[in-house]
């Protein structure tokens, strides 16, 4: 994997983080837009996700809770701006 992060100055709100994966990109996409699949993986070694909705498409909203190792609970909610399978998520 090789990962690389773009900010274009300290004020700037965004953040573009780019991964490049040895793996075919339906799989990719499937990992990072299928909830059963973010639910194993997002949040890091120890973390566990209770609660793992997404509504993949424009305007769909993600609602996600980690779980950290010591029971504390950090709820995550996003919208998706622009989908464009399997080439972009925003």
């Amino acid at each position: 994997m090789l990962t690389s992060v773009d900010a274009d100055s300290p004020t700037d709100a965004v953040i573009v983080l780019t991964r490049l994966y040895d793996a075919p990109r339906e799989m990719v996409w499937q990992a990072i837009t299928d909830p059963r699949h973010v639910a194993q993986w997002f949040g890091g070694e120890g973390f566990s996700s209770p609660v793992c909705e997404m509504d993949v498409r424009p305007g769909g909203q993600w609602r996600h809770v980690m779980r950290a190792p010591n029971g504390m609970e950090f709820p995550v909610n996003s919208v998706f701006l622009e989908v464009v399978q399997p080439e972009r998520l925003v």
